[in-house]
């Protein structure tokens, strides 16, 4: 996003708009990004200590977490699981009881072993949709979707309290059981068997990570949720990490991702290699000196004249 809050502490200001805006609301994933890094800096986020290592950089930045779910979860559980059933935008209610038993005990993650990620997504995409898909005769004038309103000068943390009581929320989380419930896939899967790589198909491959609606850092898009889960058509690429050695002349350590692998064509053992690795958070260290590039060496060719 824009230059503007590059560090919320002190706000970048008077550049011309055409490279980004200023005092506007942020998406969720860039207050994910923000509030990632100020809790390692604050020591909040319970990781040891309160700086960046490579380690722990590369827990952050694959840890799916979901900016929606720290604003909203709690209230979708104290205020729409109460009702008895939530409505449809049918009009039909749905059975509430089981899908908020499975948000209820969520990791709030979209990690291959998060079990409620795609119903949380499936709620999500229509509460952050407010007013789409309402049926005809709910009012005109509804409620906002948060009870506080973006403050230029709390830019990371407003807007904030989740509108639950907003008629179109419960409607909304009915409608998000019904999706899931066409899709016949349940509540109780685990996502690494719902999302998947569309590109890789003769061998499914779980993917991880959320949708940028959803509050994201590590991000992906799909198709829409089907009878096989969600295909996904674009996400996270290129990823790299760096550190240096704690030496007198300091060399750097650099670990890296290709997330759609290394080659396009489908008969070469590169096509789906570090998708593979990508699924299982699996970094690829880079060679830098002379004995690392030697030692990866697969083979050498000189020409001559």
């Amino acid at each position: 996003d824009s230059y503007w809050l590059t560090n919320p502490a002190q706000p970048i200001t008077g550049f011309a708009r055409i490279i980004g805006d200023e005092n506007t609301e942020r998406t969720l994933r860039t207050r994910q990004c923000m509030t990632q890094v100020l809790d390692r800096l604050s020591g909040k986020d319970g990781l040891p200590g309160n700086k960046f290592s490579m380690k722990n950089l590369q827990d952050i930045a694959l840890s799916s977490q979901l900016h929606s779910e720290k604003l909203a979860r709690a209230a979708v559980l104290s205020d729409i699981c109460s009702l008895p059933g939530a409505p449809t935008s049918n009009g039909a209610p749905a059975q509430t009881a089981e899908a908020c038993e499975v948000l209820k005990n969520w990791d709030g993650r979209a990690n291959l072993n998060s079990v409620g990620a795609h119903l949380w997504r499936e709620f999500w995409k229509r509460a952050a949709g407010n007013p789409a898909g309402l049926p005809i005769g709910f009012p005109s004038q509804l409620p906002a979707l948060w009870t506080t309103g973006f403050s230029s000068t709390d830019p990371v943390n407003t807007p904030r309290g989740f509108n639950a009581r907003n008629p179109q929320m419960a409607v909304a989380f009915g409608d998000a059981i019904a999706a899931v419930n066409a899709s016949g896939l349940g509540f109780k899967r685990a996502f690494g068997d719902i999302q998947f790589s569309n590109e890789h198909r003769k061998v499914r491959i779980p993917v991880f990570g959320g949708t940028d609606p959803e509050g994201a850092f590590t991000i992906v898009k799909t198709d829409a949720l089907n009878k096989n889960g969600y295909g996904v058509t674009y996400g996270n690429s290129y990823i790299q990490t760096v550190t240096w050695t704690n030496d007198a002349k300091p060399l750097p350590i650099a670990e890296a991702m290709l997330t759609y692998s290394q080659s396009t064509d489908p008969a070469s053992p590169h096509y789906d290699d570090y998708t593979r690795a990508y699924s299982k958070k699996q970094w690829l260290r880079l060679p830098f000196t002379d004995a690392e590039i030697a030692q990866q060496q697969i083979s050498k060719t000189v020409l001559t004249r």
